[in-house]
Formats: structure tokens, C-alpha cells, sequence
């Protein structure tokens, strides 16, 4: 079982396979208070990169 912050529950719920981690971030950047689009950025990458080794997600060709 696999439980998700509401950081993390927000970008699950964003996740499409169709926009990349900048354009993810520019579209909920305005959701977050305090952070810029840099560490938002580096942030969907870190919980991406978890939910694969998860198994929860995997690249999209």
C-alpha cells in the first residue's frame, strides 16, 4: 500500500503522460505557496522517480 501526502496526491492527480515535469510544474506552480518553479520542478522529479521504482508508474514512449 502505497499513501500519498497532499503534495504528492495533487501531482498523481496531474500526472498524464503527455506533459513533462517543467510544463507540470508551470501549470501547479500557483497551487503551491512559498516554492518557485525550480524546486518544483525538482520535486515532481524526485516523487516521479519514486513512484517508478514503485512500480506505480513507468516512461512514457
Amino acid at each position: 500500500m502505497t499513501t500519498l501526502n497532499p503534495v504528492g496526491a495533487r501531482i498523481w492527480e496531474e500526472l498524464d503522460g503527455r506533459r513533462g515535469v517543467r510544463e507540470l510544474a508551470s501549470d501547479l506552480i500557483t497551487d503551491f505557496n512559498g516554492v518557485d518553479v525550480a524546486t518544483l520542478t525538482t520535486d515532481i522529479t524526485e516523487f516521479i522517480e519514486t513512484l517508478r521504482e514503485s512500480g506505480l508508474v513507468e516512461d512514457s514512449d
